[in-house]
């Protein structure tokens, strides 16, 4: 028997959850250390994004602007967004403000 391949990224997430939980998943450099998630660490925060949006903003379509450099903070950012049911616009730093 053959296993589903999820069909959402949060279901992905939450497979390697249920698989690996405690193997690191993301760093990002502050200075000369590392700070790093595991993969069940990383589905913490981004569930906390979703219901702290859920319960300021709504769930569904709404449009959520993200505006940072790239670091795993904007990727925890957003899937939360994602698994709000919402829809990220990715502003980039590099943008002029016109």
């Amino acid at each position: 028997m053959t296993e589903a391949i999820p069909d959402t990224i949060t279901a992905c997430l939450d497979r390697r959850v249920d698989r690996q939980p405690e193997r690191i998943w993301l760093r990002d450099r502050k200075g000369e250390e590392f700070i790093e998630w595991s993969w069940k660490q990383a589905a913490e925060e981004c569930y906390a994004i979703a219901a702290w949006l859920e319960s300021t903003a709504g769930a569904g379509q709404q449009h959520c602007a993200i505006l940072s450099r790239n670091r795993a903070h904007w990727f925890l950012a957003d899937l939360g967004i994602i698994a709000s049911g919402n829809v990220t616009v990715p502003l980039f730093t590099t943008l002029p403000p016109q």
